[in-house]
């Protein structure tokens, strides 16, 4: 007999309750993801709420999944495809736990490192940390068998994001590098290639939150978001429907950099969520990168973390860390440049 375990789903509990623990039981290959009911679909069939929010389904697909008992309510308990759901209700579907790739050991190779610090050169395609698609094969499962001392994330770059990522050796040193982090004092500069020739450096400036989209994690600019972003873009090379800019981040927001740079017309060169039809990145959950390759110039989203300056926390002074462009993004300028490029004054600026 398969195993089973239990998952603690304690956020859709009524006010007065959410001190209570409802379990999940399920096997031991499965995966629970939790579904909140958000207001516009309070009242709708489970199978028709289900299929708005995972669309890449279809509502044939989600009906065999409730009948197969993959669907459940917070008690663990089956539910049927016409029941309503309301507004704060929390569905779980259990998904099968995605089987991991056998990669070889990936070297991670120190840009920087003290008895306290530890910075290195983050691959492309490479999680941070353990997730429901990746438990072994990402940057911090990676060291921990390497190191005998506590390996912690500082901050994160996304799965897509090559170049600098700090962790530390030690948890106040950890803590004291988040507080920085946090009241933004650590310089970061990215470089990104974007789709079409930007004219001219700037400041933006646009406020950004979660919207109404089809994938959960995309953010966006609008009017009354809640959260402010301001991003410094200074073009460094210039090409026929390209251009390479650096990106200072002055906020901290999620896809920060993407996100602004879509807002002004000049999406990163292989996003699959900013810049595109929406469909793209659920085809993609789907099929995995067979199914879209076709549609991208690179496999990945072309931004890179290449300089992180901050003070370091035991030994007070300035600490600089650089990482070169990988080769995926070097060969597609290399490509861009023997096309040729429009001259200009390279970081030229709006701001001066």
């Amino acid at each position: 007999m398969k195993g089973l375990v239990s998952v603690v789903a304690r956020e859709s509990l009524p006010e007065g309750r959410r001190g209570l623990q409802a379990e999940v039981r399920h096997d031991a290959e499965e995966l629970p993801h939790r579904i909140r009911v958000e207001h516009e679909f309070h009242g709708m069939r489970l199978d028709r709420f289900l299929h708005a929010r995972l669309p890449w389904h279809s509502r044939t697909r989600i009906q065999k999944l409730i009948e197969a008992g993959k669907v459940l309510d917070v008690t663990g308990n089956r539910v049927k495809a016409a029941k309503r759901v309301s507004k704060g209700m929390t569905i779980v579907l259990l998904r099968p736990k995605p089987k991991e790739e056998e990669l070889p050991e990936i070297r991670l190779d120190p840009l920087f490192e003290d008895a306290w610090l530890l910075a290195i050169d983050k691959p492309a395609n490479l999680a941070v940390h353990p997730n429901a698609r990746a438990l072994h094969h990402t940057v911090v499962s990676i060291l921990k068998r390497h190191y005998d001392v506590p390996i912690d994330l500082v901050h994160r770059l996304d799965r897509e994001t090559s170049g600098v990522l700090l962790l530390t050796k030690d948890k106040r040193v950890n803590a004291r590098l988040k507080e920085d982090f946090a009241a933004r004092r650590v310089e970061k500069r990215y470089l990104a290639i974007t789709r079409g020739e930007l004219r001219i450096g700037m400041t933006i400036d646009l406020p950004m939150g979660p919207g109404d989209f089809k994938i959960r994690v995309k953010q966006g600019v609008f009017k009354d978001a809640p959260f402010a972003a301001v991003t410094k873009i200074t073009i460094q090379e210039r090409f026929p429907g390209y251009t390479l800019v650096e990106a200072i981040p002055k906020t901290g927001r999620q896809h920060q950099i993407r996100v602004h740079l879509d807002a002004i017309g000049h999406p990163i060169v292989g996003d699959k969520i900013y810049g595109v039809e929406e469909d793209l990145f659920l085809r993609y959950i789907e099929g995995g990168i067979e199914a879209i390759r076709d549609e991208l110039e690179m496999e990945r989203h072309a931004l890179h973390a290449h300089l992180l300056a901050f003070e370091h926390p035991i030994l007070r002074k300035r600490i600089e860390i650089t990482a070169p462009l990988p080769p995926d993004m070097k060969d597609f300028l290399d490509k861009l440049r023997k096309k040729g490029k429009i001259h200009q004054e390279i970081g030229q600026n709006l701001d001066g």
